[in-house]
């Protein structure tokens, strides 16, 4: 190969360079950043600085520019972003006061949401003792069905009646006491569901 094509492509080749994000091979000149005169100045620490500092990054400017972040930056952030150059500060500073005024409004809804998740509370507690106690006779009655004899006797029969009656019974207490507290009405949280069906079957209920 000619010694002038050898160095044409070398030439080539040394101005190309591999991004890390996309794996494309770009010109040199895509991977520079030509930054503020403010940006220079706290970069390189020179107040008195008076030209504009190049820096030379591993990603492409379409790839720089399509990372974008995600959360919110903190007023600490925008503060340090003023320092640097890489925000303007009347910008910055407006940022900062508007944020600072949402802070009140952002702490009364926490404390909104954490006063009534604990003032119904009682109602997640109530539907879980419910659940738990229906789940209970659920397993009695299907455990014993399974377990049933093909020759079972009258009392067997009988017991398996009982165990469905009161499973049935349980899931419409359960039912009801929901439909009562949706209406407005406290109940109180440890209620047993065995004592209402034995107030039921003697008439108290």
């Amino acid at each position: 190969m000619p010694s002038h094509l050898r160095s044409s492509l070398i030439e080539d080749k040394l101005s190309l360079k591999l991004c890390a994000s996309c794996n494309e091979t770009k010109p040199k000149k895509e991977f520079h950043r030509v930054l503020t005169l403010a940006q220079s100045k706290a970069l390189l620490k020179k107040p008195n600085l008076k030209t504009r500092h190049t820096l030379y990054s591993s990603l492409c400017n379409t790839c720089r520019r399509i990372k974008k972040r995600r959360t919110p930056l903190s007023i600490k952030e925008i503060r340090n972003k003023i320092t640097t150059g890489d925000m303007n500060p009347v910008i910055g500073e407006a940022l900062i006061q508007e944020k600072r005024k949402a802070i009140p409004k952002a702490r009364a809804r926490v404390m909104k949401e954490y006063w009534q998740k604990k003032r119904l509370g009682w109602q997640s507690e109530l539907k879980a003792n419910l659940q738990k106690q229906v789940t209970r006779y659920a397993s009695r009655y299907y455990s014993y069905q399974n377990h049933m004899p093909e020759q079972a006797t009258p009392a067997q029969h009988a017991m398996l009646d009982q165990h469905r009656y009161n499973y049935a019974e349980a899931k419409r207490i359960r039912q009801d006491l929901i439909d009562r507290v949706k209406a407005g009405e406290v109940v109180e949280v440890c209620i047993q569901i065995n004592e209402l069906i034995k107030r039921r079957k003697v008439g108290a209920v």
